[in-house]
C-alpha cells in the first residue's frame, strides 16, 4: 500500500490547483511500483479533495476510529484501488 501522509502547498501554489496535477503522480508512481492499494487521512476538511482525486471513505468503521483518534474528529480514512 502505498500511504499519503502529507501533500502541503502554500497559498499561491494552491490558488492554482498544483495539489489536483501532483496527485495524478503519486497514482502513477504507486503503480510503478507494482502497488494495487493507496490510503490517506484527510485532515483540515480536505475529504472533497481526495474524493475529486479517486479516494473513497473507508467503510471500516475502526479505521475510521482509529484515524480520528491519531488526528482529530473530522479526520477521515480513505483509500483508492489501483487497477
Amino acid at each position: 500500500s502505498y500511504f499519503i501522509h502529507d501533500l502541503t502547498l502554500g497559498t499561491s501554489a494552491r490558488r492554482r490547483s498544483l495539489a489536483a496535477k501532483l496527485v495524478p503522480d503519486r497514482v502513477a508512481a504507486a503503480r510503478a511500483a507494482g502497488l494495487s492499494h493507496m490510503t490517506l487521512v484527510a485532515v483540515n476538511g480536505s475529504a472533497p479533495f481526495w474524493s475529486r482525486m479517486g479516494f473513497r471513505r473507508t467503510a471500516d468503521e475502526a479505521v475510521q476510529e482509529t484515524a480520528r483518534a491519531k488526528y482529530d474528529a473530522g479526520a477521515v480514512h480513505m483509500e483508492q484501488i489501483l487497477t
